[in-house]
């Protein structure tokens, strides 16, 4: 008999940076590591599979008649949350700037290696 892998990661986080594995245990070898490892801290999530949430919302589309489904995407709740609280408080800045200066350049600098992503804004001077 196959035994069913769920997708495990296990992140290390410090200042030089983030490393992070994925593995594929069994649900008794994550419970070993659970027990042997844990701090206390977890819970346990019910969800939904991606693709039966993606027939709930086309079939809400299609009771509505006028809304055509274009993309869909699922992300973990804690990195949407941080997300928009990043960016609402980016466009509030911009929008601050903008209302300041006539002249901006806004820069974002990603980098994947690094694991940061660097965002500036700065004004735009006359040379002298």
């Amino acid at each position: 008999m196959k035994k069913e892998l769920a997708f495990t990661k296990i992140t290390r986080r410090d200042e030089h940076g983030e490393e992070s594995v994925g593995l594929d245990l069994t649900k008794e070898e994550f419970e070993q590591i659970v027990n042997k490892y844990t701090n206390g801290y977890g819970d346990l999530k019910q969800s939904v599979s991606r693709e039966k949430r993606m027939e709930e919302i086309k079939f809400e589309h299609e009771k509505l008649k006028n809304l055509e489904l274009l993309d869909y995407r699922r992300v973990d709740t804690d990195g949407f949350e941080k997300g928009i609280v990043l960016f609402a408080n980016w466009i509030t800045s911009i929008e601050k700037q903008m209302r300041a200066n006539k002249k901006l350049r806004i820069v974002i600098d990603y980098d994947a290696e690094l694991l940061k992503a660097d965002m500036s804004i700065s004004r735009v001077t006359e040379c002298e």
